[in-house]
């Protein structure tokens, strides 16, 4: 994991040939001269990077212009594609931020694969959410963004690009429950103009209805939440009830409509539904009566 020493890894690395081993190993770089040398002028790079940006910090008397942090998605476990401008390392409005909810525990691993080949992938991980990217770099967060961690070159090595390899977080805890955010830029990528990528996140269970049922577990992790049950346009004026483990009156409607082979097998489910319903309690004769009333008169299914 890259921590807020990571610049004084680089510099040691640049100045101090005999740490050349110890630097590739932080790096995870596949092990070669070429890649070694590769190392050595990322370092370089970087190093004259930052302190170009500390220099124009300064003559600016130590302000900067503030940014509005815009987050592009909320994430759960899955893939997510999005795109980087080159060397977009050094300026924080352009990175591209993703938020996920975390609980205290939870293990997570986060991986950015190049889809350019061409792209020097790197990645930020905060804890929190924000509003403003102002002093945000890669070794620092900032008032609203907690600093856990900067991850570049400690994954394998993309077959025909290269010299750097792509950025891993293999099975981080969290420490707290609440949000993080995720931040992916390009660090020294060889050309100018846009990189693709994949973001790949486990660990952090998705809730797509946000009903409070996790996806793996919910029989309809995208429930219709309608406020009325309505079928094919008929509104029958009954609400649509929440019954309970992530299922709502209209998503069993609509399994009745999936699996029924025709109209008549449609309005058969349906009655079945409605009856069970009412020797429950959960709906009146009368609404029974609505919601079979709009099921006969569709063309369901």
């Amino acid at each position: 994991m890259f921590i807020r020493t990571h610049l004084l890894v680089l510099s040691l690395c640049v100045a101090v040939t005999v740490l050349l081993t110890s630097c590739a190993e932080t790096e995870s770089v596949v092990s070669s001269p070429n890649n070694e040398k590769a190392m050595i002028e990322k370092a370089n790079k970087l190093q004259e990077l930052n302190n170009a940006a500390n220099l124009a910090k300064a003559a600016k008397g130590g302000e900067e212009v503030q940014a509005t942090l815009t987050y592009t998605a909320e994430i759960c476990s899955g893939t997510f594609a999005g795109t980087s401008t080159n060397n977009a390392v050094y300026d924080a409005a352009q990175w591209t931020y993703y938020k996920f909810y975390g609980e205290a525990g939870d293990v997570i691993s986060i991986t950015v694969n190049r889809t350019t080949c061409d792209m020097d992938a790197g990645f930020m991980l905060y804890s929190g959410v924000g509003t403003t990217t102002d002093d945000l770099t890669f070794f620092s967060g900032n008032t609203e963004l907690e600093y856990i961690a900067f991850q570049d070159d400690n994954f394998s090595q993309v077959v025909g690009c290269g010299p750097f390899s792509d950025p891993t977080l293999t099975d981080y805890q969290l420490t707290t429950t609440g949000w993080y955010t995720v931040a992916v830029f390009d660090v020294l990528g060889s050309y100018g103009g846009t990189y693709t990528y994949d973001l790949v996140l486990t660990g952090i269970a998705c809730d797509s209805d946000d009903d409070g049922v996790n996806d793996d577990v919910d029989p309809f992790p995208n429930s219709d939440m309608q406020a009325n049950i309505v079928i094919d346009g008929c509104n029958s004026g009954i609400t649509n009830a929440y019954l309970g483990n992530g299922t709502y009156m209209m998503d069993k409607v609509l399994e009745c409509k999936d699996n029924a082979a025709n109209h008549d097998e449609f309005v058969s489910c349906l009655a079945g539904l409605t009856n069970t319903w009412k020797s429950a309690g959960l709906i009146t004769g009368a609404q029974k009566g609505s919601i079979q009333s709009c099921g006969g008169q569709s063309n369901w299914p």
